[in-house]
């Protein structure tokens, strides 16, 4: 038998496994499929039994005390939400359940990981960043100081790449010598 604080977290997860189910069942309803041949589909009542098995399974995975495996659901479950920064997600799990929910957390040291090197180093940390602002912006209330931190990165970053295109267009551009074997000079564009 579990203590009273594993009874607690075993409750709260089954709580919120179940929650990420619901939510994750009405969004696929309202999402129409469209099949290879182009035919659109709703899969209305073969999504509802399917969603009713798993909130099912995770009752009995609840009964028997699995944890870790009800941990690992919601972490899958959350998953799609967690990339695409959808924060009704999170606030659907922690207002259906009244627990609360950090899954946003990692995202924000990373982007404090960020700011505090103070520089973007590639073309991908930049769209990173472009992904982190949206985020942020649409974050309640939105998060002024990290969103200014992360568009001065930018824009430097900015600044940095067109000096060195037009570094690289310069030095591609014009008219140079050069010498060959016999120390004949040759001159060209």
């Amino acid at each position: 038998m579990a203590n009273a604080n594993q009874k607690s977290e075993l409750d709260k997860y089954r709580d919120i496994v179940i929650a990420g189910l619901d939510y994750t069942d009405m969004l696929m309803r309202k999402t129409p499929i469209q099949k290879h041949d182009g035919e659109i589909v709703n899969f209305g009542e073969e999504l509802g039994s399917y969603f009713s098995d798993l909130k099912n399974h995770a009752l009995t995975l609840h009964k028997k005390n699995k944890l870790s495996t009800l941990k690992r659901w919601f972490k899958d479950i959350s998953e799609m939400s967690v990339a695409t920064g959808n924060l009704d997600y999170q606030f659907y799990i922690e207002t259906t359940t009244g627990h609360k929910v950090d899954l946003f957390g990692k995202l924000f040291e990373k982007i404090d990981k960020l700011i505090k090197v103070g520089q973007i180093k590639t073309d991908t940390q930049y769209r990173t960043i472009s992904t982190m602002i949206d985020f942020l912006e649409s974050y309640n209330p939105p998060d002024i100081e990290r969103i200014k931190a992360l568009d001065a990165l930018q824009f430097a970053y900015s600044d940095q790449k067109k000096i060195r295109t037009n570094r690289k267009n310069n030095a591609s551009i014009g008219w140079s010598l050069s010498a060959n074997r016999n120390g004949k000079i040759k001159g060209g564009w």
